[in-house]
């Protein structure tokens, strides 16, 4: 078990494996709070850019000394934990604005390119993360983000375009594994950023297909009024690897499938970001 402050200033108790469970704590003052949030701010930001900082350098950072450090966190691990957990929540607001309804290919697509950003951002975090918290931490802290996932993958099973032959949560998983290969391939140099999500699309399209069926093109757009054209015109909303820049009557959505191109009209009060 492993313990740390939670939004109300009091300890709660999580289950990490890495201490012995902990002690109830009375509500923190306000200093306290402050002193807490540096420190989770710090570590952010010092994980962030090395996965090996230490708590010196991670209390130096905050602004405070290692005494006041341990007194918050008992160990590293506790320090990485907090530091993670608050990425997880600024990622998981940042996806609350991304549109996942609709076709579940171009959600799908919509989710990678989002989170592949929060994945890149974070990627030095995570392999803190990695070595210091337990694969089942790890999990727990991904539930939310993996939630969407089953979400958008049973709206395309139901509609034929997603593979039923495989449990969903082991999809859930091969996609954050790609993620997460695709930030280890950022580390060692072999692939940029810009053309992870691009990657990480086609590879996921690829494992998810229905067996015999074709595989999608990964790139999609959603065609919507530009005010900004000629009448009747429309800018493609991109989703995944590349955009359809075809000018298409408002409305209209275009799937690129087996390098074939159809277009079908969105259904009325389909909202489009």
């Amino acid at each position: 078990m492993a313990h740390g402050p939670n939004r109300s200033g009091a300890f709660a108790c999580r289950t990490s494996g890495a201490v012995p469970p902990c002690a109830p704590r009375v509500p923190f003052s306000a200093d306290a709070l402050r002193s807490i949030e540096a420190i989770v701010k710090a570590a952010a930001e010092c994980l962030g850019q090395n996965p090996e900082a230490s708590l010196s350098e991670i209390a130096r950072a905050a602004g405070v000394g290692r005494v006041t450090l341990y007194a918050h966190f008992a160990s590293r691990a506790e320090v990485v934990d907090a530091a993670m957990s608050r990425a997880v929540d600024r990622g998981n607001q940042a996806l609350d604005a991304v549109y996942l309804a609709g076709d579940p290919l171009l959600a799908l697509a919509r989710y990678v390119e989002a989170s592949w950003h929060l994945v890149d951002q974070a990627r030095a975090l995570l392999v803190a993360a990695q070595k210091e918290l337990p694969p089942g931490r790890i999990r727990e802290l991904h539930s939310g983000p993996a939630a969407r996932v089953e979400t958008i993958l049973a709206r395309g099973r139901a509609e034929g375009v997603f593979r039923t032959d495989l449990p969903i949560a082991w999809l859930v998983n091969v996609l954050h594994s790609v993620m997460h290969s695709a930030a280890d391939e950022i580390r060692a140099g072999r692939l940029t950023s810009e053309r992870a999500a691009g990657h990480i699309t086609a590879t996921v399209l690829a494992a998810f297909t229905p067996p015999g069926r074709p595989v999608p093109e990964p790139g999609a757009g959603i065609c919507r009024p530009d005010p900004r054209r000629r009448a009747g015109a429309c800018r493609t909303a991109t989703a995944g690897i590349s955009e359809l820049s075809r000018t298409r009557a408002p409305g209209e959505a275009v799937r690129t499938t087996g390098g074939l191109a159809r277009v079908r009209p969105l259904g009325a009060g389909v909202p489009v970001r």
